[in-house]
């Protein structure tokens, strides 16, 4: 059995189409990965007809769509949400330098599509604030070296001509690595002190990082009870952000992005 891919992104995610020119896309890549990966777990329900859990991935979100999943098409509708307003937020060529981060939503095969994800939404809750111009996406940090790490983004301020070097780091929490303040202290130790620290002391210009934590309400509440009774704070980081869905009371879908500090505000 297989899924036309590309059509059911359409009803689902259909500014996808309005930021990515369709034929820019690898589509052939896209729908052979999803129905390789949708006909092997099939066929591990059909040998054991038995319900079994799998990685949360892109995959799994669009099969769970596809069953009217609610979980799965409110996420579409953060999505595709997020991709109309990049459309709005970015000009045509900036919109090509992120051809590859959508592209790497679309393709992947673990929960690493959040880490995608965050990534634009990030990128566009800075573009939003028409202060910077995206120059360039995934630049060596050291532009002579051919082993130097990656930054996600560099932007250059309007105002003041300067350019920045925005790297995301994506947390992913769980009952485990937040159960206290001990464990929450040394997973961002591990996630965030330790990255800024080499990536600052490399970077020749002005370096920011953004945490992203992705996780339950309860979770995200934990890690901010963390910020606000501990000193956890750390030169050129910013407020961690992250992503919570809430629902209006008519029923209605309203997805909120920003710094762990507002996301609880009405």
């Amino acid at each position: 059995m297989e899924f036309d891919v590309k059509n059911r992104l359409k009803i689902y995610i259909p500014a996808l189409f309005e930021l990515i020119e369709e034929d820019s896309i690898d589509w052939g890549t896209i729908i052979k990965n999803f129905n390789k990966k949708y006909n092997e777990l099939n066929k591990k329900f059909e040998e054991t007809r038995e319900p079994f859990q799998t990685k949360a991935s892109f995959y799994g979100i669009i099969t769970q769509a596809i069953q009217g999943d609610i979980s799965a098409l409110r996420l579409f509708d953060f999505i595709n949400k997020l991709f109309k307003e990049l459309t709005d937020n970015l000009k045509i060529d900036e919109r090509k330098l992120i051809k590859k981060n959508v592209f790497d939503v679309l393709v992947s095969q673990d929960e690493k599509y959040l880490n995608y994800i965050g990534e634009l939404a990030c990128l566009n809750n800075v573009m939003k604030t028409g202060d910077y111009r995206l120059l360039k996406v995934e630049q060596r940090l050291e532009e002579d070296s051919k082993e130097s790490s990656h930054i996600d983004f560099t932007l250059l301020n309007n105002k003041t001509n300067s350019e920045y070097l925005v790297e995301i780091v994506n947390v992913h929490l769980s009952d485990h690595n937040t159960s206290d303040n001990f464990k929450i202290e040394r997973l961002l130790d591990q996630k965030i002190r330790s990255k800024v620290l080499i990536t600052a002391k490399k970077s020749v210009k002005s370096f920011i990082l953004v945490p992203i934590f992705w996780g339950s309400h309860v979770f995200i509440k934990k890690v901010l009870d963390f910020y606000e009774t501990t000193s956890f704070n750390l030169e050129n980081v910013l407020i961690p952000s992250c992503y919570i869905p809430f629902s209006d009371p008519e029923g209605n879908m309203i997805h909120r992005f920003g710094t762990i500090d507002t996301i609880f505000e009405q």
